[in-house]
């Protein structure tokens, strides 16, 4: 039985560090945001629209773009702060857990953005949601009405690039799983050979 627990304690604890000892970090991360009003990121933003989420493309990974980044185009049908064409082209990170935005195609919301060199970037924490949600409401009272912009035509079916799964998180605790079960059944057995000797 000692043995038993001690084999069931070490493959517990590669399920658990097993990944991370291969992947280098853990699988998935939560982001935090502080607690922020709507002067803020308004302060902070350069760009301030309303705007329908067009398309979202994933953009290749590149070791010097650490998470991997996404960039949504969005038609701007009202400017509050700052300047832009009707079409606008965001970057971010490609997921929430990495403070990317979550946004969907179809939506239409209130966008605050943040110039880097030639290009609009956004976060989860940066203050941008959709439209009808309390966050958006409250930040329209406080902004009041934009300037109108006529956005250009719709594309006839918008598409959706979706991220490529990555299964080898998944593969290696699966293997770790069926090595414990094993290892437990083996045991087991030799337990119960020895119990019959006697």
């Amino acid at each position: 039985m000692r043995m038993l627990r001690a084999v069931l304690s070490l493959a517990l604890a590669l399920l658990v560090t097993g990944p991370m000892a291969v992947f280098g970090a853990p699988l998935a991360c939560a982001c935090s945001c502080a607690a922020r009003t709507t002067a803020e990121y308004v302060a902070d933003a350069d760009l301030v629209v309303q705007a329908e989420v067009r398309s979202r493309a994933q953009l290749p990974a590149t070791s010097k773009e650490w998470p991997q980044q996404a960039e949504f185009e969005m038609a701007v049908t009202q400017i509050h702060k700052g300047e832009t064409s009707g079409l606008v082209k965001v970057r971010t990170a490609d997921n929430g857990a990495s403070c990317g935005l979550e946004v969907t195609v179809g939506q239409t919301v209130l966008l605050f953005a943040t110039k880097d060199g030639d290009q609009w970037t956004a976060s989860l924490c940066g203050g941008t949601s959709a439209l009808g949600t309390e966050r958006a409401d409250e930040a329209l009272r406080e902004l009041g009405p934009g300037r109108v912009v006529t956005p250009p035509p719709a594309l006839p079916t918008p598409e959706v690039a979706e991220p490529e799964r990555n299964w080898a998180p998944a593969i290696t605790v699966a293997v770790i799983a069926l090595v414990v079960v094993a290892a437990g059944l083996v045991l087991q057995r030799r337990g119960q050979a020895r119990k019959g000797r006697r």
